[in-house]
């Protein structure tokens, strides 16, 4: 069992901070490096696509821009069993066609809290009104909350409100 995911790779001083082998698979996050900070690659990803083009047997390095700060990778995750699972209750994707797209935001804590609204499987299914989530408009209802603070989220967590300030990796579908 795996998915299809999509995320984006900064480039750090000393680059991105994954170790690839010869297939393109993530060995390591380096420590240190931007991709272990941002919480979004894992190791055994196999990434096979950079910026929207397949790397077709070409080698990761090869296919980097030279200068760019940032770069958007597709990856099998042959190790996504919980995430497939939170993936296909809510959003329905995780295939090649439709990969879910992972992404690192950072929601604000207000007076009433963080101001989500939280469903089975940890989906967005609200926003409170005039909470910092609605005024950020960062995530959005039928996101879902895949990891806080570096910490995977809990699948179910039906009629939940998350109240603290977090970093949060949410999916949704690609390009949404």
């Amino acid at each position: 069992m795996g998915l299809w995911v999509c995320y984006e790779l900064r480039r750090g001083a000393h680059g991105l901070g994954v170790d690839v082998d010869g297939c393109n698979a993530i060995i390591e996050l380096l420590e240190h490096g931007p991709a272990y900070a941002d919480g979004l690659a894992q190791p055994k990803d196999i990434i096979e696509v950079v910026d929207g083009i397949a790397l077709a047997g070409r080698r990761l390095v090869d296919a980097l821009a030279p200068g760019q700060s940032a770069y958007a990778v597709t990856a099998w995750r042959p190790d996504g069993a919980a995430m497939e699972r939170q993936a296909r209750a809510t959003l329905g994707g995780g295939t090649r066609e439709q990969p879910l797209w992972l992404e690192l935001v950072t929601i604000r804590r207000g007076p009433t809290g963080l101001g989500l609204e939280i469903g089975d499987f940890s989906q967005v299914v609200g926003l409170v009104p005039q909470s910092t989530a609605e005024q950020d408009g960062v995530i959005r209802p039928g996101d879902v909350i895949s990891a806080v603070d570096g910490r995977r989220a809990p699948l179910a967590t039906h009629g939940s409100t998350l109240h603290e300030e977090a970093d949060l990796s949410r999916s949704s579908h690609a390009g949404s």
